[in-house]
């Protein structure tokens, strides 16, 4: 399959606080990526469904580093102001 270079696919090699601003910018170009139509060239394809996946599971992260940074402020607690606070504005 071919795959585009992506500018931001380096957030795990970050320390917090900088990891989840730079999940969400990955998310952000895959979205971008996305809206680029489905094509074949010289027998590799690129898919829709392939990235719709890799959102799901980066999302799914975007959530968990969410949570840990609202511990790391010190609440116990995920309210929407709180993730907010936490550097997670965007997220929906």
């Amino acid at each position: 399959m071919a795959t585009p270079a992506w500018a931001y696919s380096n957030y795990r090699l970050l320390a917090m606080p900088a990891r989840l601003p730079q999940l969400q910018l990955h998310i952000q170009e895959i979205e971008d990526f996305m809206q680029t139509p489905d094509y074949s060239v010289n027998g590799d394809s690129v898919t829709r469904s392939h990235y719709e996946q890799m959102i799901a599971r980066l999302t799914a992260e975007e959530i968990r580093l969410g949570g840990q940074a609202i511990r790391a402020a010190g609440r116990s607690r995920l309210t929407p102001a709180s993730f907010a606070d936490a550097g997670a504005e965007g997220v929906q």
